[in-house]
This record gives C-alpha cells, sequence and structure tokens, in this order.
C-alpha cells in the first residue's frame, strides 16, 4: 500500500526577508548617523536592564529572567531543516513502512534525508537494529483497534513535540476515540536521562516553556483550564503524568503525558468532545504498551 507523504522545508527567516527586499527594489537604506544614534539608543538599554537586574535581588549579581512569550520554547533541540510525515491506515502498513518498505517509500532514502537530522534517523537505527521494539496501545492485553479519522490512523512524524520524532497512534476503546502518541528517548544521542526523571522533568530540559504544573506562561493560561500531576498506575506500574485539561470542547478536552520505563515519553489525549470521562483508574489499570510483530 502506497503511504501518503507530507513535507515542507523553510528558509532562514531574517535571509528570506531580505531577498523579499531586494526583489521588490526596496530594501531600506539608513544614514550613518542615524546607525550610530539606534546603536547608542540600545546601549543605554541594555545597560538600564542589567542595572535593574543587579538590583532586584540586592546583591550586584544578576537574576535570571524567565521568558514568558510565545516562541523561543522547544529550544534544546533544534528543529531540523526538513519535515515529513507519513500516514498509515494501519498497524501492518505502518510495519511495512519501517521494517519492509518499497524502494520508493523508504524514509531512509528520501532525497532530503539528511535534512531530516540526527534524531530522525538515530530512530530507525534503533528500530531497525532491535535495539528498542515497536511498541503499540493496548487495553486488557489486546492491541488497540484503530479508526481511521481525518484521513489517517497512524502517523510518523520526522519531527513534533520537543522537536524529536512521534507517532500517533488514532484508537478506538469502548466506543471512545483517543490518541496514543509515543517518542523513544535512545534518539538522542547526547543525554540520558535517570530513571528518577519524571515526563514534567524530562519536558522542562526539552522545551522549557512546554505546560507542566507550576510552569505556565500566559498562553498556556488562555488554552488550559487547569495543568497539574497526578499518580497513575498502569497495571503493575506507578507513573507520574502531567494532565492537561483544555477550555475548549473541539479540541482534545484532557491529556495525559508521562514516562513509560526507562525510554518512552507518551501522551494521550481523548478526542471525543464533552466531559472527562475517559481516563479512569480502571481504564489505566488496564492501558499498556505492547511489541507489535507482524504475523504475516
Amino acid at each position: 500500500m502506497k503511504h501518503d507523504i507530507m513535507s515542507c522545508c523553510g528558509d532562514d527567516i531574517l535571509e528570506a526577508a531580505d531577498r523579499n527586499w531586494e526583489n521588490a527594489g526596496k530594501k531600506p537604506k539608513v544614514s550613518r548617523p542615524a546607525l550610530l544614534a539606534a546603536a547608542l539608543l540600545a546601549v543605554c538599554v541594555l545597560a538600564a536592564f542589567a542595572v535593574a537586574a543587579m538590583m532586584k535581588n540586592g546583591s550586584g549579581v544578576p537574576v535570571p529572567q524567565t521568558d514568558d512569550s510565545e516562541g523561543t520554547s522547544f529550544g534544546n533541540y533544534a528543529s531540523p531543516p526538513a519535515y515529513r510525515k507519513w500516514i498509515c491506515l494501519s498497524y501492518k502498513d505502518f510495519y511495512q513502512l519501517l521494517f519492509d518498505p518499497s524502494p520508493e517509500e523508504d524514509p531512509l532514502i528520501e532525497s532530503d534525508y539528511d535534512d531530516l537530522g540526527p534524531c530522525f534517523r538515530n530512530l530507525f537505527r534503533i528500530l531497525r537494529d532491535g535495539t528498542a521494539p515497536l511498541l503499540v496501545p493496548a487495553y486488557r492485553g489486546q492491541i488497540m483497534p484503530l479508526k481511521v479519522s481525518n484521513g489517517y490512523a497512524v502517523i510518523l512524524f520526522s519531527e513534533e513535540k520537543f522537536n524529536l520524532p512521534w507517532v500517533w497512534y488514532n484508537c478506538e476503546v469502548s466506543g471512545a476515540e483517543l490518541v496514543v502518541e509515543l517518542c523513544n528517548l535512545r534518539v538522542i544521542e547526547d543525554k540520558t536521562f535517570p530513571p528518577s526523571q519524571t515526563y514534567a522533568d524530562i519536558s522542562r530540559y526539552l522545551a522549557s516553556l512546554y505546560p507542566t504544573a507550576g510552569h505556565l506562561t500566559k498562553e498556556h493560561l488562555e488554552v488550559y483550564s487547569t495543568v497539574f500531576e497526578e499518580t497513575i498506575r498502569l497495571g503493575d506500574e506507578t507513573v507520574e503524568a502531567t494532565v492537561l485539561k483544555n477550555k475548549s470542547e473541539e479540541v482534545g478536552r484532557e491529556t495525559y503525558l508521562f514516562r513509560y520505563g526507562e525510554d518512552w515519553l507518551v501522551s494521550v489525549w481523548n478526542r471525543n468532545k464533552g466531559e472527562y470521562t475517559l481516563f479512569t483508574d480502571e481504564f489505566w489499570a488496564d492501558f499498556s504498551l505492547i511489541p507489535y510483530r507482524n504475523m504475516d
């Protein structure tokens, strides 16, 4: 089966802006006196900020500033130059994409493969050499049925949260639709995370502005009614989950994010509108991730 492949690549914003000015013949010209005046003003402003920071704690040592603006947040791992996503309609199709693709569909021989970044390349390496299993969501010991919604049942992103590769499974349990997202931490070569670290600990390292309890920006508060930590029991394992509850009913009302074992980050969210009814203690007791084995 042919998989739907979507891609986009971006230019550097400043270079693109310069090119647009030049192409339009309107790149602004600034006189030397004006440049000198602007430089002096900038120095004065920076000096004032430095003095204010030193005075704030009364010690002469600058106080670290918190950036609560929107845009810097997925910081420790830069976004690769290229981005792609692969859409599959079944577990079997996804397995074939990863382990037995046709030459024209193999993600590892894409023309922009190098531009997809080292973390994406590492994902294929650890899956294909057996370092990491291909995990799929399960409920009561059985693989969760997939549901095709918005044209997909499984999506592989070359980058998503934290600029890392993620897999999304669109599933159905007891008539409810949910999305289970997985990311393997072994794709990061230059960092290991002690077993004691929770999802919240890891996410604050990977992206300081990602919402966690006690670390919310004004933009987060516009989207979420509440963000808190909750202990949930997955079978015999207990994990600390970050819980996001959305204000809008047009998106997943409720998202649980947690670390599974040592190597996996997991995000589970309810696609159904309305009340928060799916993620009960009974649901989590029956939830797990299990290795997928192709039966063909």
